[in-house]
């Protein structure tokens, strides 16, 4: 009988930190700077306090998984976020690499995201609220 070894099985893993769809009205500007200096523009699909999905807005991005660069985010509600991360994954999407990154700041930077995510769920919570505004 063939199958998948009982023992590579895995039960799914809850995140622990939940994650924030970020919508394009949000007007968030991501920059993405290499340890070289060198930068290019990116968008969010998703954000948490512990990560993020992000996507280059041209083709000519191209960093490899395990390495590290800095995230410039300007979000006109909050001071703007300089965060330091790592690449656990990479993929085409269209034609732009796609990023999965996880979050590597200080209490400093970990501080500041969390005042941004804060500030996404309340923009959130004004779209929900004006989607379903009684009449």
């Amino acid at each position: 009988k063939l199958g998948f070894p009982q023992e590579a099985l895995q039960s799914p893993q809850k995140r622990t930190a939940p994650r924030i769809q970020v919508l394009p009205e949000f007007n968030i500007k991501v920059e993405v700077m290499r340890p070289s200096g060198i930068s290019f523009d990116a968008r969010f699909n998703d954000i948490s306090i512990g990560g993020a999905f992000l996507c280059a807005l041209k083709d000519e991005a191209l960093l490899t998984d395990g390495s590290s660069a800095t995230l410039i985010i300007t979000f006109p509600k909050v001071p703007q976020v300089h965060m330091p991360f790592l690449i656990l994954g990479s993929l085409k999407k269209g034609d732009c690499p796609c990023y999965r990154v996880r979050f590597k700041g200080n209490s400093t930077a970990n501080q500041a995201m969390k005042t941004l995510i804060d500030a996404l769920v309340q923009e959130h919570k004004k779209k929900r609220d004006w989607l379903f505004r009684k009449g």
